[in-house]
């Protein structure tokens, strides 16, 4: 025995660990007793137990925690305790009672993190299996479904988590199962996929304080999504919040998982670009690294308020989903919502935002344009290209039209939305990590008199079944715009990637039969998209790539804003160019053994190269010198 020491889960469960090491694994001797956050005793004494680390604000805490609830369902009544243990001093103790209100087993409150220090948990998802003789037999993660990857060394950041369809392997319930068995357990050792636990590690002493350095930052580059009721899963707009999140704050910014962003920094300029610098992530090092010291509040910024105004005061018109109940897993098919407007006129877009009372789970939501036929080329619209059903089918044979106009005749009908459903652009969007849409004077998007619009809606299950309602809020311009704004794309249907091929490459193709100035880019395709590349092939030969996103990922779908609009005359072709990978080595990938082919639904792929351009723009005056 190395050693021994006091560790109170709550003032009224004080007890002795006896740490010690047997074959590498850390073991304890644990009290008779432990006290949950509501006051109430569990008896232990003798019997194997399940520690299970979480954090209120942990994505990856909120998915596991349903599974870990059914496991205790299944091996309670087989002699297992379970408790799930919080040790974050950024998790109060109010909103803990509140979890273990609705929860199937005891939630811990490990006060100043000494449970965790002891058995050396150093994040979120972990879970420790003890036997009946307090002996840690098993400890890491409860399986591997949920986690994050590493980014490569291009310099471009945003690859975070993934998510694969089932569990490859169940650790957490192969190592009970062997343990009741009375066998021995073949794995005793992975590594958990979670959030670094809010701990304080030294005294807070250092030149670098929260409210002069750190605050700042926060506001200029998180806070967007980070603040109470944003899309992003926890907030950081205080003090308390900002320390708890310390750790992991350091590392995703050091490993360039946040802010996301995926593109190639040596290609292109992109005004909606998000990243630290060098210096910013050193500095948040460094506050980290001293204790993370509060500072003078009379240094602090002013705080940032958030409403849905977009500074231009009330919408003009607010469309309401019917609510959908978003199960607490697996996945969700797309959600298709058509809502008729019925504008007797055409109105113009010049500002809009999609939201929704529950954006965790809302991933993304399309829309798409349906009007009668006889409406579409109205006098007075913009021009913008027609669609051509047979654009879609690049990449194919002539003699194999049949064959993959037979194999996608399923989805004629969606095709019909908007001219294309998608494969031809779309309408508007609100994408987790997008901001609102927003167009300076001049500019607006047309919503046509009479017009249908297509709600696509796609969630992503948290680990809590939610009522979910999302809105499309609208901002008017008062007639015309000078310029008109179109979402167009790239798109094909004819790609089949064979069973476990990592590199699996397809194109296609837009050409220009008018002059346009290019806004934005905006790449889609699934789970197995791999990079993704546009490259304009202009009249004259000349070849120029315009983004290059290395590391593609489905999480994170940007619209790439072009610092200075690109201008592009008749004649040029947009490319877009990506790659697949099929392999098992893509833990995103749902099913490395099939042979897959277009769908809609994200288990299937799609390959899309959105791009949105004006129309018939005179080419921009040469900057003077």
């Amino acid at each position: 025995m190395i050693g021994l020491m006091m560790v109170c889960l709550h003032r009224a469960a004080c007890f002795t660990l006896g740490v010690f090491f047997t074959s590498g694994i850390l073991a304890a001797s644990l009290p008779g007793e432990i006290t949950d956050v509501t006051g109430r005793a569990h008896a232990i004494a003798g019997r194997p137990v399940v520690l299970a680390w979480t954090g209120l604000g942990c994505p990856m805490s909120k998915l596991y925690r349903p599974r870990l609830e059914r496991f205790a369902k299944e091996f309670e009544p087989k002699g297992i305790a379970f408790f799930l243990v919080d040790s974050n001093t950024q998790d109060m103790r109010a909103d803990l009672k509140k979890l273990a209100a609705g929860f199937a087993f005891p939630v811990v409150r490990d006060a100043n993190g000494k449970l965790a220090r002891e058995f050396k948990v150093a994040r979120t998802t972990e879970v420790l299996l003890l036997n009946a003789k307090g002996v840690v037999v098993y400890r890491g993660a409860v399986d591997d479904q949920f986690g994050f990857r590493k980014n490569d060394d291009t310099g471009a950041g945003g690859v975070g988590a993934f998510r694969r369809t089932e569990p490859r392997v169940h650790h957490l319930r192969e190592a009970i199962t062997a343990l009741l068995a009375g066998k021995k357990i073949a794995v005793t050792r992975t590594e958990p996929f979670g959030c670094a636990l809010g701990l304080t590690d030294v005294p807070a002493k250092g030149e670098v304080t929260f409210h002069q350095h750190i605050e700042p930052m926060l506001q200029m580059h998180c806070q967007e999504c980070h603040h109470k009721g944003g899309g992003g899963p926890f907030a950081l707009e205080t003090f308390k919040q900002a320390k708890g999140w310390a750790k992991m704050m350091v590392e995703v910014t050091s490993e360039k998982r946040m802010p996301p962003w995926n593109a190639d920094p040596k290609i292109g300029r992109f005004k909606n670009a998000r990243g630290l610098g060098a210096e910013e992530i050193k500095l948040l090092a460094e506050w980290l690294k001293s204790g993370t010291p509060r500072g003078n509040p009379v240094q602090a910024p002013p705080r940032l308020l958030w409403n849905s105004g977009l500074g231009l005061g009330e919408p003009d018109h607010i469309i309401e989903l019917p609510a959908f109940d978003v199960p607490a897993g697996g996945n969700v098919p797309y959600r298709y919502v058509r809502v008729k407007t019925n504008f007797k006129e055409d109105k113009w877009v010049r500002a809009a935002e999609f939201s929704s009372d529950t954006p965790e789970v809302v991933h993304h939501v399309l829309s798409f344009l349906s009007e009668p036929r006889r409406n579409r080329r109205a006098q007075g619209r913009p021009w913008t290209p027609p669609f051509n059903m047979l654009a879609p089918l690049e990449g194919a044979e002539p003699r194999e039209f049949a064959y993959w106009i037979g194999r996608n005749r399923k989805y004629l009908s969606q095709y019909q939305v908007g001219q294309g459903g998608g494969l031809n652009g779309y309408f508007l969007s609100g994408i987790v990590g997008e901001r609102p849409l927003v167009l300076p004077r001049g500019r607006a998007k047309l919503l046509p008199a009479g017009a249908s619009i297509m709600f696509q809606v796609h969630y992503n299950p948290n680990g809590t079944a939610q009522k979910s309602i999302s809105q499309l809020r609208l901002w008017f311009a008062d007639g015309p715009p000078r310029e008109a704004v179109d979402m167009h794309a790239a798109s094909t249907v004819v790609f089949r990637i064979p069973p476990g091929k990592p590199d699996y490459e397809v194109r296609a193709s837009h050409r220009f039969q008018r002059d346009g100035l290019l806004l934005a880019l905006q790449p889609h395709m699934h789970y197995r998209g791999k990079s993704f590349r546009y490259v304009a092939e202009y009249p004259d030969g000349r070849k120029e790539t315009l983004l290059h996103v290395p590391t593609y990922d489905f999480n994170w779908q940007h619209k790439y804003e072009l610092a200075e609009p690109k201008w592009l005359p008749r004649g040029t072709r947009l490319r877009a160019i990506g790659v697949y990978d099929n392999s098992a080595a893509n833990p995103d990938n749902p099913d490395p053994n099939r042979e897959v082919f277009f769908g809609l639904q994200s288990d299937e792929e799609m390959f899309i190269g959105f791009f949105e351009v004006i129309w018939n723009a005179p080419k921009p005056a040469a900057p003077k010198d």
